[in-house]
């Protein structure tokens, strides 16, 4: 269980980022990578606050939004609250701005795409061998007011063309976003 903390406020800016709370370190088979991303969580009640750092090959190409073609990242998380099954929420945002938003009632099923409702992205490359990007979802995307002690199935991805690679958090050994194979993130004050 991963624990994300402090309010999710500022915007991203200068691409400093301080010590991160997920790294990605396998592929989607669960061999360990030479390349890494790493992803920090921040909460408030009105939102949930992703950070992506990728560190990338020198030459990789910023521009493009077909996911698994271009340079992106991935969110996907699904409310964990005893009795009720929500779907998985998934995020895919590219390096060149655009977010891509749909659910998906199951891991084996292919996400719906539908438009974000306010979930805010933005993406910076602020080196030729790096970029980093900033997912804020709403609550009213995920059904729930995030508060201290919520639980989500939750995973992050980085697709990594250049070196072809699909970097997770947790290797689902399947599809990124079937986080009921991935792990567990707590939200804590």
């Amino acid at each position: 269980v991963a624990r994300g903390a402090f309010p999710a406020t500022g915007l991203l800016a200068e691409g400093q980022l301080g010590k991160s709370d997920l790294v990605l370190a396998r592929d989607v088979s669960g061999s360990a990578s030479r390349m890494t991303s790493r992803a920090w969580i921040r909460w408030d009640e009105k939102a949930l606050t992703v950070y992506i750092e990728n560190n990338v090959t020198r030459g990789t190409s910023f521009t493009g939004n077909d996911w698994g073609r271009c340079e992106a990242v991935e969110v996907a998380l699904r409310p964990v609250v005893a009795g009720k099954k929500f779907p998985i929420a998934v995020f895919r945002g590219f390096a060149n701005g655009r977010l891509d938003y749909g659910q998906a009632k199951s891991g084996p099923d292919e996400p719906i795409l539908s438009d974000p409702h306010g979930a805010v992205y933005q993406a910076l490359a602020p080196a030729e061998d790096r970029w980093i990007a900033r997912l804020s979802i709403p609550a009213s995307l995920i059904d729930v007011t995030p508060a201290a002690g919520m639980r989500f199935a939750f995973n992050v991805t980085a697709r990594k063309v250049k070196d072809n690679l699909w970097l997770m958090w947790e290797a689902t050994q399947a599809h990124s976003y079937d986080v009921d194979l991935a792990g567990i993130i707590e939200l804590v004050p």
